[in-house]
């Protein structure tokens, strides 16, 4: 699962990279662009006898629509940044929600281990004190109460798991 988080924050990484060089390909392009623009417009006013005011207004106009163009796109890259941040973000509480799931889901786990062996050992004591008592044998060894304490500290440790994950 670790894996996949990083891959995706790498993406996520890239695409902002990826965002930023396209940013400066569109601002290199546009002052190319500005550039053949400005001198198209001087040969058509030159070829057409247009004066070099109306040409400057006409190179005007487009450098307005480059600008506009520019500043959609830096625009559109801070969004795309915002939604990554954020993104990264969701993932990041996601992760962290699953962990401590995770360890909780653990913790579980580990009294079901205690409690099953203690059941366990408390059936096995309960067969040999069945056996005993049919063989005529009055009372087991004191070596048994251990198991009777290990299941109770079990059964104990659950309860305190369950009443802590129920918020009590």
């Amino acid at each position: 699962m670790a894996s996949s988080m990083r891959a995706t924050v790498g993406l996520l990484l890239r695409d902002i990279v990826s965002s930023q060089a396209d940013m400066e390909k569109l601002e290199k392009k546009s002052l190319e662009e500005l550039d053949q623009m400005v001198y198209q417009e001087m040969m058509k006013a030159l070829q057409f006898g247009r004066s070099q005011s109306q040409a400057l207004a006409s190179l005007r106009n487009k450098a307005g629509r480059l600008s506009q163009d520019l500043v959609l796109a830096s625009e559109n890259k801070e969004r795309v940044q915002r939604h990554l941040l954020e993104e990264c973000k969701s993932r990041r509480r996601e992760r962290e929600e699953l962990q401590k799931s995770t360890l909780e889901l653990e913790a579980e786990k580990d009294c079901f281990i205690r409690e099953t062996r203690a059941l366990r050992d408390q059936n096995r004591l309960l067969q040999a004190e069945l056996r005993a008592k049919e063989l005529g044998v009055k009372r087991l060894p004191e070596s048994n109460l251990n198991i009777e304490e290990e299941l109770i500290r079990g059964l104990d440790s659950r309860r305190m798991l369950t009443s802590e994950q129920s918020g009590g």
